[in-house]
């Protein structure tokens, strides 16, 4: 009975730790706007969309989904709504799935490799639960180096170059997902003169840290709050989030 208390205490504690760490690293930045948003897909793998460009079906718009994982169901949305679906992940596993619920159309592509600031092989560290998918370049969970496989990744800059339709298309949205390799990412996202219209990432690299580890923390929200003004500076208005959940339009 003592133990599940204490576990229920702790569980608040790091609820209340983790909105303020949100809050702490949007503070300044959010501007609120006009835009309209609309969110789409399950309570745990939903992500928001300009509900304009949802509608907008003469417009030749396109999702890259950066870490499938177990749920595509924003991803499925978007591609009966018009939307082509580029989407990627390093588990075999991941893009069975994301296959099987996308289904094999010209309108779909899945690309068995992860997103890094670079082309090639990279090791990646398995998360503490076998069970989950959820493998990390940044080993967000402190594995063990010898649990590491490595994995084929590519950047966004090789992605954008391979597949033309993403620099051809009328609306583009990224959406990332991949489990702390997303603040690395995030620092080079703009070494591309290419600018996508609409950005949702999951900042793990905040939320997946000890309790204890203020130090740790900190040095995290230094982190994104530095990436908060890169985004602001390549004219990305940061428009909304949601728990750990970012969004960013540009501002063109």
């Amino acid at each position: 009975m003592a133990n599940k208390l204490l576990a229920r205490v702790k569980h608040s504690f790091v609820a209340i730790q983790n909105i303020l760490v949100a809050q702490i690293v949007s503070f300044s930045f959010f501007k609120k706007d006009s835009l309209d948003l609309i969110r789409l897909g399950t309570s745990y793998g939903g992500w928001f969309l300009p509900e304009n460009i949802l509608r907008a079906a003469d417009k030749k718009r396109v999702l890259v989904s950066g870490g499938l994982g177990h749920d595509v169901s924003f991803d499925k949305i978007l591609l009966k709504n018009g939307f082509e679906i580029i989407g990627l992940d390093p588990l075999s596993e991941c893009c069975e799935f994301a296959i099987n619920e996308l289904g094999n159309s010209n309108s779909v592509s899945i690309i068995k490799k992860g997103l890094w600031t670079s082309s090639g092989n990279k090791n990646f560290f398995p998360p503490k639960n076998k069970a989950h998918d959820s493998w990390s370049i940044t080993n967000t969970q402190s594995a063990l180096l010898q649990e590491a496989t490595a994995f084929e990744v590519i950047s966004l800059l090789d992605l954008i170059k391979e597949n033309p339709s993403i620099r051809n298309s009328d609306f583009s949205m990224l959406k990332l997902d991949i489990e702390g390799a997303e603040s690395e990412i995030m620092k080079n996202l703009f070494s591309s003169d290419y600018k996508f219209d609409f950005i949702g990432i999951e900042m793990d690299f905040l939320s997946l840290i000890p309790f204890l580890a203020f130090k740790r923390r900190c040095r995290a929200i230094f982190t994104a709050r530095q990436n908060m003004k890169i985004f602001k500076s390549a004219k990305y208005t940061f428009v909304h989030k949601e728990n750990f959940n970012f969004f960013w339009i540009y501002d063109n």
